[in-house]
């Protein structure tokens, strides 16, 4: 992950100012840990369906042989407070495999966000928040 943002940082062809980084599942966790060891401020995140924390989701779903092969605990609730750039998480409120409480945890532990916002989809299940509602997804992203 440090090369993603090494990368970025000195590619002269990005401006580093107008990235955002996206990840939905095990995608926003990655998202907020490439944030936390970034050499560049993004422009923004935008979280989905993301957990607080990896264990958390072990514990929730009975998958605990996943547990100690992990190395990374994917502890985002503790890097979320220490994110500077602005933050949008998104919801599921059907999804049945992160349950919704995690966004608001998460979203709740931004607060050294420049900006805020929480997306809510009521009919959204863990994949697919923008086949759920294609034009809430499209409006809240731009």
């Amino acid at each position: 992950m440090k090369a993603v943002s090494e990368f970025i940082k000195n590619n002269n062809n990005i401006n580093p100012e107008t990235v955002f980084i996206h990840g939905v599942s095990f995608g926003g966790a990655v998202t907020i840990y490439l944030t936390s060891i970034a050499t560049f401020k993004p422009a923004g995140i935008i979280v989905g369906n993301t957990f607080t924390r990896m264990d958390a989701v072990v514990a929730h779903k009975s998958f605990k042989f996943i547990g100690d092969w992990w190395s990374n605990k994917w502890i985002s609730i503790e890097i979320m407070p220490n994110i500077e750039c602005p933050i949008m998480v998104m919801t599921g409120l059907k999804d049945k495999l992160i349950p919704p409480q995690h966004s608001v945890d998460l979203y709740n532990a931004a607060t050294k966000a420049a900006f805020r916002r929480k997306i809510d989809f009521p009919e959204a299940e863990h994949k697919g928040l923008w086949v759920a509602d294609l034009p809430l997804y499209i409006n809240s992203v731009n």
